[in-house]
């Protein structure tokens, strides 16, 4: 358990190595959910895993679960966990949006980042737009997640407005993993075809960055495709040692 500044977050370390990889999961996932991509990590560089607050065994505080707000506390966490930068920023899903945001506040902390099929800030709003019904089971769907993810959803409009004016980035490779799977109810054909376009244009405003997709799969690369993460994340690590 690592203070955050604000409550205490669970964190795992595994492997040794720089820099440091942190990966941050989607909305309502435990850090358990990137074990197929640490498993082949933590053998060639150091990996931090940890959950926020109100998931797992993170207690949740009175703290709005902003991206402003997670991304400091993360910050805090690793520095009193003494775990030095530089660190590639590994972001799935909704957690892709918090890692831009810790990238923005903090650049000379970054050496790069990857964000594996991210929720682009204009998600959200299309599909409640677009979509009202799987809107509607979306957040009926919080009732059954944990607290934060909730408390989460809660600040998502908030959340939105921080992602969408952490810019500049820093300089440093950049690369998004796109899914390719329809996977209803969530991906149906269209949506999948209107993530991948937010996600192309996301990497159009980032200088230098690349969009890789990961054929034949769906939403949930990090359980279903590891090695396309690891893969991009070695690859990413070995230039930057080699710098």
């Amino acid at each position: 358990m690592v203070n955050t500044g604000t409550g205490k977050v669970e964190m795992v370390v595994s492997g040794a190595g720089h820099p440091t990889v942190v990966l941050e999961s989607g909305f309502s996932d435990t850090y358990e959910y990137w074990d197929a991509v640490v498993a082949t990590l933590s053998t060639k560089v150091k990996t931090v895993r940890y959950n926020r607050a109100g998931i797992g065994h993170s207690p949740l505080t009175d703290k709005p679960r902003t991206a402003v707000e997670i991304a400091t506390e993360l910050h805090t966490a690793l520095a009193n966990a003494k775990i030095a930068p530089p660190y590639i920023l590994v972001g799935h899903s909704a957690g892709g949006m918090y890692v831009r945001v810790f990238a923005h506040l903090f650049p000379a902390d970054v050496a790069g980042m990857v964000l594996v099929d991210p929720a682009p800030e204009a998600f959200y709003s299309m599909v409640a737009q677009e979509d009202p019904a799987l809107w509607k089971m979306m957040q009926d769907d919080l009732k059954n997640m944990p607290l934060g993810a909730g408390a989460q959803m809660s600040e998502n409009a908030k959340t939105v407005e921080e992602v969408k004016a952490a810019f500049p980035l820093p300089q440093v490779p950049v690369v998004v993993i796109s899914g390719t799977k329809v996977q209803p109810p969530v991906f149906t054909p269209e949506r999948r075809r209107e993530m991948t376009s937010l996600q192309t244009a996301l990497v159009q405003h980032i200088p230098g960055a690349q969009q890789v997709e990961a054929t034949g799969c769906g939403h949930n690369i990090p359980g279903d495709c590891p090695s396309i993460i690891s893969d991009t994340i070695l690859t990413m690590a070995a230039k930057q040692m080699g710098k």
